[in-house]
């Protein structure tokens, strides 16, 4: 899954699958995109899926939040957060009938965590 963010960080598409980034089409959708100062994505052959806002923080269901090195549980630790404690979601992708989100924890560390372990939480901007 590739992501498209602009300048603010706010993903304004995706496109699922392999994708050749070197093609002329795709070069001219990404010179359209960064010379348009309005974040929206230009047309072409680039054709960018929807993307649905990442919610402005996640935290855990249970006790403790594992934060895994790749989309699988049993994956490596990277961190064991405290109980109440919010991350900043990065990403989120789908696999295998469930999603994942790729977060940052407070002290820095990145990795993945389950959807069905977290709470989304949304404040107004």
């Amino acid at each position: 899954m590739t992501y498209v963010i602009d300048g603010s960080g706010n993903v304004i598409g995706t496109k699922s699958g392999a994708r050749d980034w070197a093609t002329r089409d795709v070069i001219e959708v990404f010179r359209k995109l960064v010379g348009d100062s309005g974040g929206a994505p230009a047309g072409g052959s680039l054709d960018l899926e929807p993307t649905s806002p990442l919610p402005t923080a996640l935290r855990a269901k249970g006790s403790a939040l594992v934060l895994r090195a790749q989309q699988d549980p049993f994956a490596e630790a990277v961190a064991k957060l405290p109980p109440g404690e919010e991350v900043i979601p990065l990403g989120k992708v789908f696999s295998a009938g469930e999603h994942w989100y790729m977060v940052r924890a407070k002290s820095g560390a990145i990795g993945w965590v389950r959807g069905a372990e977290v709470d989304e939480l949304r404040r107004a901007k």
